[in-house]
């Protein structure tokens, strides 16, 4: 049985603890995009992998996110995604918003389900805020905070994406290849490639990235 820490309720207004007799149990929660959508975001916590956090994400029939990790990396290699617990949650908020902007469609259209996720990494005792939007049709988002005004150095995010591709699916990304490496990637100069996503470098090219964004991954199943 773990114990619950008082969150301010100006921070998580709508928090529902995580009942204890539940604590035995792995916690997982399931989203839908409104209106139910074509698919749906599940958050978990994969006790065989040592109690990391993790999500997948899943279409009727088809899985499209594999189970993959989240998360950021602290100094000293530290994953704050491993070894956690979640300690509560929010309920549900469906948001729809307009907003103008520039380009052919001169409004845009934000609709979303929203839910926030109370974590505490056991190790080191940090506890932080996983938020996630789950939009109409359109995708997923995360957003880790962490309260309060403690100093911490972040090294990188250890969030995955993690999918099981065909052999006829393709990425699509674009990389310099005019070797000059203190420009490289600053622009969108380069020519736009693809190959299979199973041969892409998993590692950056010194300290610079690789490939740059966007990239497009094509699922030759849809």
């Amino acid at each position: 049985m773990y114990s619950m820490k008082a969150i301010p309720p100006v921070l998580f207004p709508l928090l529902s603890l995580v009942g204890a007799a539940k604590a035995s149990m792995p916690f997982h929660d399931i989203i839908h995009p409104p209106g139910r959508g074509s698919f749906q975001l599940e958050v978990f916590i994969d006790e065989g992998d040592g109690n990391s956090l993790k999500y997948n994400v899943d279409a009727p029939e088809q899985r499209i996110v594999s189970p993959s990790s989240l998360g950021l990396m602290l100094e000293g290699d530290v994953h704050v995604g491993r070894n956690v617990t979640i300690e509560g949650q929010s309920k549900r908020k469906e948001v729809r918003e307009t907003y103008r902007k520039f380009g052919h469609h001169s409004v845009a259209t934000n609709h979303h389900v929203e839910v926030s996720y109370s974590v505490r990494h056991i190790p080191t005792d940090l506890s932080y805020f996983v938020d996630v939007r789950v939009f109409h049709e359109d995708g997923i988002a995360f957003r880790s905070r962490i309260p309060g005004n403690k100093t911490l150095l972040i090294k990188g995010d250890g969030t995955e994406f993690r999918m099981d591709f065909a052999p006829t699916d393709r990425a699509w990304t674009y990389e310099r290849e005019d070797e000059r490496a203190d420009l490289e990637l600053k622009t969108h100069t380069g020519p736009s490639k693809k190959t299979n996503p199973a041969k892409l470098a998993l590692r950056q090219k010194g300290n610079k990235a690789r490939y740059g964004l966007p990239m497009l991954i094509e699922d030759s199943s849809w």
